[in-house]
């Protein structure tokens, strides 16, 4: 299932747990409407993807700082199957969500990206399954101690007051689908739309394309420059067995991208104890705040 907790101290401490689902699901992400102007203002999203038939995208939200939320709610019955579910906002207050169709039979790759938007506050939805094709990385690495891996979508909008408001990135990790080569590479489409067109693929890492180099597993953030940031895993500095962690960034609304190394030492990928086979943890992310960047991985 998926429940939510809220603290009112800036987390020292926190409420009683609230359920949203009881769904069979995995990876629920969430957003807050912090625009006072928004019809909207102070209404909390969550999305997630139901691992069982018909693999929904399920949808809530709460207009009481998750103190209560409304009836869970699916964005389509179709038997499809289905991965990830990010959840984002609009220049405009629109809502945003976005998923990983992925095959029938394992290793149920992820072949195409699915995006749905809502004008009036999640009530009513366009879903659309096949945004765009991918070829996600679903699997292990075996080159890194058998971890598993998945290309599942992350997306970010551009809230800036530049040229570029209201743009939609989505970022995931493919292989053997042009402009990704055969080793796993990160791959950003934008829509200036609201997601009814998608640009073609740019590759985002930098590195000379089919050089065996590895990049897994991302994280994306638009700052109030206009600027896109992603973060990722790569191996381009290291031996196949390890990675560290590196920083594309854009200024021009992904047409080019200079490339940080950031984390301070390279690593070796390990799985989890007690968990299922192969999880190292999915967990990577950055945020900013003004002029500063903060990946977490």
């Amino acid at each position: 299932g998926i429940f939510s907790h809220f603290s009112t101290d800036n987390g020292i401490t926190w409420s009683a747990q609230k359920t949203i689902s009881d769904d069979e699901l995995e990876r629920a992400t969430i957003v807050t409407d912090a625009n006072p102007n928004s019809n909207f203002y102070g209404r909390t999203y969550v999305c997630w993807a139901k691992l069982i038939p018909p693999y929904q995208i399920g949808f809530s939200y709460s207009n009481d700082g998750a103190q209560n939320w409304a009836a869970k709610n699916y964005l389509s019955n179709e038997n499809l199957r289905r991965a990830g579910g990010e959840i984002a906002l609009g220049a405009n207050n629109e809502v945003y969500i976005c998923w990983a169709g992925v095959t029938s039979i394992s290793p149920f790759t992820e072949v195409r990206v699915g995006f749905a938007s809502s004008t009036n506050g999640g009530t009513n939805w366009s879903v659309n399954e096949n945004a765009f094709a991918m070829n996600g990385i679903v699997g292990i690495l075996t080159e890194k101690q058998s971890i598993r891996v998945n290309g599942l979508p992350r997306m970010a909008v551009d809230l800036s007051n530049t040229s570029t408001r209201g743009t939609i990135y989505i970022v995931t990790s493919q292989k053997n689908l042009s402009p990704a080569g055969s080793d796993p590479d990160i791959i950003l489409r934008k829509s200036t739309d609201g997601g009814q067109t998608w640009s073609d693929g740019i590759r985002v890492n930098q590195d000379a394309l089919n050089n065996g180099k590895i990049q897994f597993f991302t994280g994306i953030t638009v700052d109030e420059f206009g600027g896109v940031n992603v973060i990722f895993y790569d191996d381009r500095n290291t031996t196949s067995d390890s990675a560290g962690v590196f920083l594309a960034r854009s200024t021009n609304g992904g047409n080019s991208w200079n490339e940080y190394e950031i984390s301070d030492h390279n690593f070796k990928p390990a799985a989890i104890g007690g968990l299922g086979q192969g999880y190292m943890g999915d967990n990577i992310d950055i945020t900013s705040v003004g002029n500063k960047l903060f990946p977490v991985w």
